[in-house]
């Protein structure tokens, strides 16, 4: 989903070292627009039915009020560093104005770490 328009987003959170190479962090975000926003969407016609405002479920381009854009909602996180060059992180974001969760995983090497160290 893209969305053209004036917008202003606001987030807090935190990240906590919880154990040698484990932390843990959460932040909640809210998007407040303003003015006329226009929404490209690349799921429309997926058989949903735009419910609790998801307007980006039924048309591709969707033009209209603030209300169409704005969001609020939360995301929790562990990440997990194992080695100086490998990064892992699972997280879930919970998007309360659309009804959404949303579970991510992903992995990070540090390339420049790898070359630096084959060199020696």
């Amino acid at each position: 989903m893209s969305v053209i328009g004036r917008s202003f987003c606001g987030a807090q959170g935190t990240n906590v070292d919880l154990w040698s190479f484990f932390s843990a962090g959460a932040s909640a975000y809210d998007i407040l627009p303003s003015g006329q926003q226009t929404v490209f969407s690349k799921v429309a016609g997926s058989g949903k039915s735009g419910s609790h405002g998801r307007v980006f479920e039924q048309k591709q381009q969707t033009t209209g009020s603030a209300d169409i854009a704005k969001d609020n909602g939360f995301s929790a996180w562990v990440d997990a560093n194992p080695t100086p060059y490998l990064d892992m992180e699972l997280g879930y974001t919970r998007s309360v104005h659309y009804a959404l969760n949303s579970v991510s995983f992903g992995v990070g090497v540090n390339v420049g770490y790898l070359t630096r160290k084959s060199r020696r």
